[in-house]
Order: structure tokens, then C-alpha cells, then sequence
């Protein structure tokens, strides 16, 4: 079935329909702090560059075009008089509207990409989405590769994520929470119903953002150092990465049970095969950030072992939010389940470690054994994160976590 160019124009609206909020609210910003006269200028470099862009446009079209050449040439003639006649000041100004116009634009379409798959999917329940898992399996069932063959290379798997080093490309972190601030009051406009007070909060909060954006700088006035680097590449793990990785991983596990149970199913014609494997990653990560012996004197031995120690307080400290999670859903209690000899064991032994935990705790969740471990074992992170001095850190091995 093909796609007319009225059914990308009603696909794409929702994106236009952003684009021109964000625009309007950062037209609205530069006029309220910058004055007309700036806004003016910007607008005419805006209009002269959308112009060009449509001559050269028609010009790769087919058929003739109802620009000519002159036209063109007048163009860019009025533009290099504006570029002219500007002061530094309002040049800089005029470049920071278009790095500004960029990034809103830029994640106004992020947020597009995420509404149409959730439209494709709600509306297409079943249907294979383009770059997806899916995808992927079905061709590759398609090309003749077995289940078994799958199963194999699923088992052997190892993806190595490696975060470079490129300290010239460093986005200020205050760039970077901005945008993401933008993501979510667009998320949150794309999920209605909102009552009218939330639909003016988004707004209000869009407005905002936007306003603190123009207001805020796009680039850093020193040198980074190593650990700086290292800094922004963790941050980008810790609040993009490390989740989109665990939504891949849990679907790699999924396709692997099914696997299982496909090929269980047809050689005893049980369908019920599981596997006792939790040693799968499928996916690791490496990275060249304070540890790079390429010849930069400030990539030390001490920073290599800072930029480790912080890597290791970016995943303990991530332990610790799970930690959260797993104990507002573990309430359950031993009034209605039986816990296991080894989980009341357990909690023995670090009762006589920790006698302040069992002297505050016990009673509490005297009947909720699991909430009264996750406890101990917070106390252990927390120890393991921050050692008092002349300690060793609690757990220094995984398995010990495990």
C-alpha cells in the first residue's frame, strides 16, 4: 500500500504542530529579552535562508522550477548585505536563535519518532515495527537461519558498547538537562486526558525551559579536564543508556524463553523448557574515557583509577534506586507465604553484623522477612559506597551481592 504525500502530511502534523509551539515560544523569548529590533533581524535571516533553501530545493526537482537564477542571485545578495551590515553583538546573537531553534527542534522530533511507534503499536497490535526486534528475528528466520543456530548465538552474544574520547565534543551537562526537561513535557502533552490546569503547566513548563535555554550558555569557557569527560559519558549512561540497554536485555530474554520452549516443544513436546542460565549479558561496556594512552599527558595512572572508582559509584549508587523499588514491591508477608530457612538465616547473621538495623527494624517488618534483608543489604551498599576510613568496602567481590 503507498503512501501519499496527504497521509505524510497528516502523519507529520502533530511534528509541526510542535515545532511551531517551540518556535513561537522562543520568538516570544527573544522578544520579551532581546527587544523587536533583534527579533527582526533574526527573522529576516530566518526568511532569506528558508528561501534559498526552497530555490535550491525545486532546482533537484524535475520539471521547471519557478525560481529562476536571478531570483537566486538577488537572494543571496540580500543576505550577504544583512550578514554585513550586523554588529558582532547581534551576530551572536542570531547564532545563539538558530543553536536554540536546533535543539527544540531537535527533540520535538525525538518525541515524534517515540509517538509514531506508540501509534503504530497501539493501532497495529501484532504488526512487526521497522527496526525492531522483531524485525530482526523475522528476517533472519526468513534467510533460513534455524531457531537452534538463534538459540546458539543468543547464548554466545556479547555486544561491547565503547564510549569514546572526544573532550572537543563535550555538550554542557546544563544543555543536556534542559533538553531532557523538554522531552518530558512533550511526553507528558502526548498522553492525554490532562485537565486544564495540567495542559497549563506543560505549557508554563515548556515556556520555561525554553526561556532558560536562550538565557543559559551552549558552550564552556575553560578546559575540560579527563575527569570532566568522564563525567558527561557516565551521565549520559547513567540517564539514557543503562535503561535502554536493560529494555533490550529483558526483550533478549524473552525471545530466548521462547526459543526454548519452540525447541523443547519439539523434541519431547513440552512446551514448558526453561533454562537455569543467569550468566547472560548479552551486552557490555567498555570505554577509552580516563584510561585513553594515546599520548595525552593528562590521561594519568591516578586518573585512570578516579575515572574507575567513579564508574564504580555510578552502578552502586544505581543499586541503591533499585533497591527502592524492589522493597516498595517485596511487602509480601510471612503471615501468608513461607519464607525460605535460608532467607531467615540470612537475616540472623546480619542481625548480629548490624544490631542497630535489627534493634530498629525487627519489629517493624517483623513479619516481612524480604523488606527486613533489603535493609541489610542497603546498609552493605551503603558501606561499600563509602567506606569509613580504615575499612575495607563491604561487598568487594559481586557475588557477594548476588
Amino acid at each position: 500500500m503507498s503512501i501519499t504525500s496527504q497521509d505524510l502530511a497528516e502523519r507529520n502534523k502533530p511534528l509541526r504542530d510542535d515545532i511551531r509551539t517551540l518556535g513561537f515560544m522562543l520568538g516570544d523569548t527573544i522578544r520579551a529579552l532581546e527587544g523587536e529590533p533583534v527579533f527582526e533581524r533574526i527573522e529576516d535571516f530566518r526568511r532569506l535562508c528558508k528561501a534559498l533553501h526552497q530555490i535550491n530545493g525545486s532546482a533537484s526537482l524535475e520539471g521547471e522550477s519557478r525560481w529562476s537564477e536571478a531570483d537566486r542571485e538577488v537572494l543571496k545578495a540580500e543576505l550577504s548585505d544583512l550578514i554585513a551590515s550586523l554588529d558582532r553583538q547581534t551576530a551572536g546573537k542570531i547564532i545563539k536563535a538558530f543553536l536554540c531553534y536546533f535543539d527544540v527542534i531537535n527533540i520535538a522530533e525525538q518525541n515524534h519518532r517515540l509517538r509514531r511507534h506508540a501509534i503504530m503499536d497501539c493501532e497495529s497490535p501484532g504488526a512487526v515495527l521497522p527496526d525492531s526486534l522483531d524485525e530482526l528475528f523475522l528476517r533472519l528466520g526468513k534467510s533460513g537461519v534455524s531457531k537452534k543456530e538463534l538459540l546458539d548465538t543468543m547464548e554466545h552474544l556479547d555486544i561491547e558498547v565503547v564510549f569514546t574520547a572526544h573532550p572537543t565534543e563535550i555538550t554542557r551537562r546544563t544543555v543536556l538537562l534542559k533538553q531532557l526537561e523538554m522531552a518530558d513535557y512533550l511526553h507528558k502533552k502526548d498522553h492525554p486526558p490532562l485537565t486544564n490546569r495540567e495542559s497549563a503547566d506543560v505549557e508554563a513548563g515548556l515556556r520555561s525551559v525554553v526561556e532558560s535555554l536562550w538565557l543559559s550558555d551552549h558552550i564552556i569557557y575553560f578546559k575540560p579536564s579527563v575527569m570532566d569527560e568522564v563525567r558527561y559519558g557516565l551521565y549520559l549512561f547513567e540517564t539514557v543508556v543503562i535503561d535502554a540497554i536493560l529494555n533490550v536485555h529483558e526483550e533478549l530474554c524473552r525471545r530466548r524463553q521462547y526459543l526454548l520452549q519452540d525447541l523443547q516443544q519439539r523434541t519431547t513436546g513440552d512446551g514448558s523448557a526453561s533454562s537455569n542460565r543467569d550468566d547472560l549479558t548479552f551486552t557490555t561496556f567498555g570505554s577509552w574515557i580516563g584510561g585513553d594512552r594515546d599520548g595525552n599527558p593528562f590521561v594519568t595512572s591516578d586518573v585512570t583509577v578516579e575515572a574507575l572508582a567513579y564508574q564504580r559509584k555510578i552502578i552502586l549508587k544505581r543499586y541503591l534506586h533499585e533497591l527502592e523499588d524492589l522493597f516498595n514491591q517485596l511487602s509480601h508477608s510471612s503471615n501468608v507465604i513461607h519464607p525460605s530457612s535460608e532467607i531467615i538465616a540470612s537475616n540472623e547473621r546480619d542481625a548480629r553484623i548490624f544490631p542497630y538495623i535489627e534493634k530498629r527494624f525487627a519489629q517493624r517488618y517483623k513479619f516481612e522477612p524480604y523488606r527486613l534483608k533489603l535493609l541489610y543489604i542497603r546498609e552493605k551498599l551503603e558501606r561499600t559506597l563509602n567506606p569509613a576510613d580504615g575499612e575495607q568496602p563491604f561487598y568487594s567481590e559481586p557475588e557477594q551481592l548476588l
